[in-house]
């Protein structure tokens, strides 16, 4: 198991330092599929920086901030671009009716996209991960082993059981606990006390 995902890490690691692009090629990918469904989207200008994005066939309708006060990238009311940090198709039918924004895609990622799909920052976080083993070396051989054995024993102390399962018998002569109880408050009254009772 550890080998399986050690094999994937090495992967993911092969892959990001192959990116020549801004964003991880996958992003990129991502982006561009959600280009092209936003061509089947309807676009209208409500303000500067505000737009209402309907599909063509169904009645949804979304509201795009392209420029929300306080925040980074863009608002959407499907709530893809807040959760994942990567603009949906709506987001980009809203930049493809501003126009001015894709001209430069590295302008386009640096406002839309989180930083953390760039492939500089995904290099960063990935590029000190530990190596991949190679098939035929196991754990054995990477990891020190101890050359003294230890063993580890049982403990000698047997717990006793919370409450027997069965009533106790008593023997010849036990006074029971109400027994007890009845002579001890007997002891504890005054001598004209105890003749009244």
């Amino acid at each position: 198991m550890v080998r399986k995902q050690l094999a994937q890490l090495q992967a993911v690691r092969a892959s990001c330092t192959n990116d020549r692009g801004v964003v991880i090629a996958k992003i990129a990918r991502l982006l561009d599929d959600r280009r092209v469904d936003a061509n089947s989207l309807r676009t209208i200008r409500c303000s500067d920086t505000v737009f209402s994005v309907s599909s063509l066939c169904s009645s949804s309708t979304y509201q795009v901030d392209l420029d929300p006060p306080g925040e980074k990238g863009a608002t959407c009311t499907c709530l893809i671009p807040n959760q994942c940090g990567v603009p949906c198709h709506h987001v980009m039918a809203a930049v493809k009716r501003e126009g001015s924004l894709l001209t430069d895609m590295g302008a386009f990622y640096e406002k839309f996209v989180d930083k953390v799909y760039f492939s500089a920052y995904f290099q960063r976080a990935v590029g000190s991960m530990t190596a991949y083993m190679p098939a035929g070396r196991g754990l054995e051989d990477v990891l020190p082993m101890s050359t003294d054995p230890v063993i580890i024993a049982p403990p000698n102390k047997v717990r006793r059981g919370r409450k027997p399962s069965k009533k106790r018998r008593r023997s010849r002569g036990e006074c029971t606990p109400r027994q007890i109880y009845v002579s001890n408050k007997a002891a504890q009254l005054s001598p004209i006390q105890s003749q009244i009772h």
